[in-house]
């Protein structure tokens, strides 16, 4: 009892339960990757061949994320890589070879792959300073928010007693 629940309390988790759905997708031309964790994903290519990709990163610690293509055996299809608008510079490599990748879209490479090739892909980390937006609360203008990647930076008030008190940013 005396709990306060809202519409609010209840999105975050319910959004946090869907991830694993929205991280790897399939199209029909292959695997679609929107998030970059640790994870090992099995696929069928061509409606028959089997397919592991195996993720390895600390993202979003780190930008780095190596992905290892193990189809079954050599076979031509996509995989689809989402790049985040935030990222300006993402390095895209395949098998060492320089891809283009722009931010905001998805890169979809079409190729014949083999077992043992391997995508590698460095976000642009670089703190971001955005602006509160005009008009998003009274009194809010001329607050701004702090990122690094996907990453939004707070202070903790469990650990810095002064978290509430404002703070010049250096750009």
């Amino acid at each position: 009892d005396g709990v306060y629940v809202t519409c609010c309390n209840l999105n975050g988790p319910v959004g946090l339960a869907y991830l694993p759905y929205l991280a790897f997708m399939r199209s029909s031309d292959g695997p679609v990757i929107n998030f970059y964790n640790e994870a090992t994903v099995r696929e069928l290519v061509n409606g028959k061949d089997s397919l592991t990709l195996d993720i390895h990163t600390d993202y979003p610690e780190s930008g780095h994320v190596v992905i290892k293509v193990n189809p079954a055996k050599s076979a031509k299809f996509a995989v689809t890589l989402h790049i985040p608008s935030w990222s300006r510079r993402t390095l895209l490599r395949v098998n060492g070879r320089r891809q283009k990748a722009s931010p905001g879209t998805y890169r979809k490479i079409e190729r014949t792959w083999a077992p043992g090739d391997v995508i590698t892909m460095d976000f642009d980390m670089r703190c971001r300073v955005i602006p509160s937006p005009e008009g998003s609360r009274e009194g809010a203008g001329g607050f701004v928010a702090v990122l690094r990647g996907p990453v939004v930076l707070a202070r903790d008030e469990n650990i810095d007693s002064h978290y509430s008190e404002p703070v010049r940013i250096q750009v």
